[in-house]
């Protein structure tokens, strides 16, 4: 809730991306939605 209130206040939008995303939707969400900044669980789920 805190990172969604930040990139709010950012003016940013969220895009949420699910456990059972696979690899490719992930990657073609992230670079449909023009991401610059990655809330993620730890370093291998943001690789």
């Amino acid at each position: 809730m805190l990172a969604d209130l930040a990139v709010n206040c950012a003016g940013g939008a969220t895009t949420t991306i699910y456990p059972s995303t696979t690899a490719e939707d992930c990657a073609y969400i992230l670079r449909d939605s023009a991401t610059r900044i990655v809330f993620a669980e730890d370093a291998a789920q943001g690789a």
